[in-house]
């Protein structure tokens, strides 16, 4: 996001240098057109930004953006798409680690002697230890 987000900075400043907003000379006005101006370019800002996201990732979180009025600024959505980034990087995080735990429940399950079929635990009479019988007892077969 904060690639992206550099990329669009600079070349919204070249193009500021090149269309800059017009300022009253005159002193007279009272319309504020300046501020105006400035305000509909951040807000143009605002959707090129938006809309240049990645629609898997991103199209709730811009949704909920140009649903509320008046339109946040341009930081305020800088910041919520970074706090979105977090959250979804967190999130996946933590989906990995639950996949690893479910694997590992899975092995020591089956080295329990549990098997794949709930069979019933075997125990060797040789050693006394479950999860094998005599004819796989390391201490007759031999150690690895």
């Amino acid at each position: 996001m904060a690639a992206y987000y550099g990329k669009l900075k600079i070349l919204w400043d070249e193009l500021a240098n090149c269309d800059q907003i017009p300022k009253c000379t005159c002193g007279g006005c009272k319309c504020s057109i300046g501020s105006q101006l400035e305000k509909r370019r951040e807000e143009e800002k605002v959707h090129q930004l938006l809309m240049g996201l990645d629609d898997v990732s991103y199209a709730t979180v811009r949704s909920s953006i140009l649903a509320t009025d008046p339109l946040p600024s341009l930081n305020r959505v800088y910041l919520m798409l970074i706090q979105e980034e977090r959250v979804k990087t967190i999130t996946k995080s933590a989906d990995e680690r639950g996949l690893v735990v479910g694997l590992t429940a899975h092995v020591s399950n089956k080295a329990r002697g549990g098997g794949e079929h709930g069979e019933k635990a075997v125990t060797c009479s040789k050693c006394g230890k479950n999860g094998h019988d005599v004819k796989e007892c390391f201490q007759i077969v031999g150690y690895p």
